[in-house]
């Protein structure tokens, strides 16, 4: 059933994800990151007549709403500092100031939920358990893969000379992330959170 809105969402999120891609202005980056967001959080409630699909939705949609708050705040910060929004004027405008690193770390942190990054990865078991199997391969490697390859973007685009900041928060991260992530997806009985906690 309803096969074709299927295709309609998972080519708008693939549209969203191409557009994330190439995109080097934040106003268009935030966009196409909410292009690529909402629709898999319609496409996580797929499976129409279990309750735990539509929770699996709330919970995306919440999460994401949450961390789409904190960039736009980080964005804002950014660009009343550098008044620009394209990536190479950023990294000319922005100076390692206090409010720059706050503005840093907010920016960051919306990241690392989008990638389930521990601590941000609470939401990540419960919506791949409710949302239906196709979609949680989707989410586990097509939505991570295009983030973190933006991520890694910004970081050397952006904020090449925030490094001695960010090296220290992105080695601190992945490896909170790979221990938590493990560790939890070894104690797991259903497959869907066990494919959860090895995509964190």
């Amino acid at each position: 059933d309803h096969l074709v809105e299927f295709f309609i969402l998972l080519l708008s999120s693939l549209l969203g994800m191409f557009l994330m891609i190439s995109s080097g202005n934040l106003l268009m980056f935030y966009l196409s990151l909410e292009l690529a967001t909402i629709p898999v959080a319609a496409l996580a409630n797929f499976d129409l007549d279990k309750k735990r699909s539509s929770e699996a939705a709330i919970k995306m949609i919440l999460s994401s709403a949450f961390s789409s708050g904190v960039m736009l705040f980080g964005i804002s910060l950014m660009y009343g500092m550098a008044g620009t929004l394209r990536w190479e004027e950023l990294s000319m405008g922005l100076t390692l100031s206090p409010l720059s690193i706050v503005a840093f770390i907010f920016f960051l942190s919306a990241f690392a939920f989008k990638l389930s990054v521990v601590p941000f990865h609470f939401w990540t078991a419960d919506v791949y358990e409710g949302a239906p199997m196709p979609v949680v391969s989707f989410l586990s490697v097509i939505s991570k893969g295009a983030v973190a390859f933006v991520f890694i973007t910004v970081l050397y685009r952006v904020f090449p000379l925030f490094q001695p900041v960010w090296y220290y928060f992105v080695v601190f991260l992945s490896m909170a992330t790979m221990l938590t992530g493990n560790l939890f997806a070894i104690r797991q009985q259903n497959l869907k959170r066990f494919l959860a906690f090895s995509s964190i």
